[in-house]
Parts: structure tokens; C-alpha cells; sequence
């Protein structure tokens, strides 16, 4: 764990913003297993571009795919960017044609958007959420549509139990991050709802695309990037151009992190 020197405290945050998926929510093995067990990717040969044994390549190319589609269609829930993003894949790969796949493609895609809700929370993720609003308000800057992301808070799901206090969510905002829309939501939210000024915001995430490069130009100055050792959303000589205040492995560093402050 690195903490880069600075002369605020963790304490003196009033608000954490989280980014969900990816840094609460394994969403990398969730594509993952979700796709490899879909009717056109679960046969998908050894030999086949998009088969590696980490899974690397698949998810590089459904990334490649859901960042296009989020830029082009800011207004379309992630339910749907999920689907269509399923869709690409399997045209551009010919997979309907090249495995013999009777299953409609559209059906399947749905299949595979369904299961959002369902991608398991890193195991710090529960505990560590409950230890950090007992020092700041936290909420929810998430990519994804709100009523997913309410069910994966709600019972007997990943996320229940994460005490957010509000949630914000692509769908509401009309954009996806790294979109500055959605960090000017953020401040303007958090000042209406809770009287947070920006300065007092401490944004939390794993994306250094997503999050951790648009974030410090918008003006928030520190961050923390949870660095979950990912293949999504840390492509492209992103770490030279994003800055953060903090970084840590997991959570529950951060966590000890807040504790450990007098």
C-alpha cells in the first residue's frame, strides 16, 4: 500500500463518493463468468482471439465495446450498454455463425444484462462500507442505472448492507464517467442534500479512465484510488496521467487508514 504525501487527513472529508463497479463489485469476474457461461461464449475453443487463461482478452473487448457505446448513447441505461455490448461481441467475432448457435442473440444479450445485480462484492467490501460511515457520509457515483444497482443493495444480494446515503447513477445524470456531467452532479448534489462543499468530497474508485483522470479536472484535487490489480479501466498510460491522494489494495486498508487518524 502507497500513500502519496499530503496535508489533508482522511478525516477531514466530510463525504466519500464511490465509484461501484470495480471497486465494490468484482464486476471483472462478473463480465467474466457471465459471458463464459452465455450460449455464445461458453464453447469458445482454446484457440479462439478472445480466450485467455485469466480472461484478459474478453474483457479488454467487451470494455472496448461498452465505452463505445457509453459515448455514443449517453442518455441509454447500462442495462441496455450492457446488452449491446453483448451483441458487438458476438458480431464481431461471427460467434452465432462460427459455433453453430441456434439461441437468439437478443434473448441472450438480455440474459447477460440481468446479471449485474448478481456480480459478487469483493469480500472487504460489506464490512469496510459500515466502518466508513461511521466517519463520513458516503454515496454512490455509479455507471450503471439506479434500479440495478438497488437490487444488488437489496436483501440477499451483494451489496446489502453498504449504508449509502444517496446514490447517484449514469441514467439519472444523462451521462457516464468519465463525462464531467456526472462529477458536477456529484458537487452539486452533495451541497444540495447534504451541505458538502467540493473541498470536502473525497472520491473513491478503481478506474483510473472512469474516475481518477476526469475527477482531479473537475476539481476535485484528492482521491483514493483503490487499485484492485484490474485489466478494465487502467489501459492506455492512464497512471502517468491520473492523480489521487491515497492508493490502496482494498477497502479495508482504507478503512485502518480512517481509523489509525486521532
Amino acid at each position: 500500500m502507497t500513500h502519496v504525501p499530503s496535508s489533508r487527513t482522511l478525516k477531514s472529508f466530510t463525504l466519500m463518493s464511490f465509484d461501484v463497479y470495480g471497486t465494490l463489485v468484482d464486476w471483472e469476474r462478473g463480465i467474466k463468468e457471465a459471458l463464459l457461461s452465455s450460449p455464445h461464449f461458453s464453447l469458445l475453443p482454446s484457440s479462439h482471439a478472445l480466450q485467455s487463461q485469466d480472461g484478459t482478452a474478453l474483457l479488454h473487448a467487451f470494455e472496448r465495446h461498452e465505452r463505445r457505446i457509453q459515448s455514443a448513447q449517453p442518455a441509454l441505461d447500462y442495462t441496455s450498454v450492457l446488452a449491446e455490448a453483448y451483441t458487438a461481441l458476438v458480431s464481431e467475432h461471427g460467434l452465432k455463425e462460427a459455433e453453430g448457435r441456434k439461441e437468439d442473440v437478443e434473448e441472450a444479450a438480455k440474459a447477460f444484462a440481468a446479471t449485474q445485480p448478481h456480480w459478487p462484492a469483493f469480500p472487504d467490501t460489506v464490512d469496510a462500507m459500515k466502518r466508513l460511515s461511521k466517519t463520513h457520509t458516503l454515496v454512490a457515483l455509479s455507471n450503471t442505472a439506479r434500479g440495478m444497482l438497488a437490487q444488488a443493495l437489496s436483501s440477499d444480494h451483494p451489496l446489502h448492507g453498504v449504508p449509502f446515503a444517496a446514490i447517484y447513477t449514469a441514467d439519472q445524470i444523462g451521462s457516464y464517467k468519465p463525462d464531467a456531467r456526472n462529477f458536477e452532479y456529484l458537487e452539486k448534489h452533495a451541497k444540495e442534500e447534504f451541505g458538502v462543499e467540493k473541498g470536502k468530497i473525497l472520491h473513491v474508485a478503481q478506474s483510473l479512465f472512469h474516475d481518477h483522470m476526469p475527477a482531479p479536472e473537475n476539481g476535485f484535487e484528492l482521491g483514493v484510488w483503490v487499485d484492485r490489480s484490474g485489466v478494465m479501466g487502467e489501459q492506455g498510460g492512464y497512471r502517468s496521467r491520473a492523480k489521487y491522494g491515497w492508493r490502496v489494495e482494498t477497502l479495508k486498508q482504507l478503512a485502518d487508514l480512517v481509523d489509525a487518524e486521532t
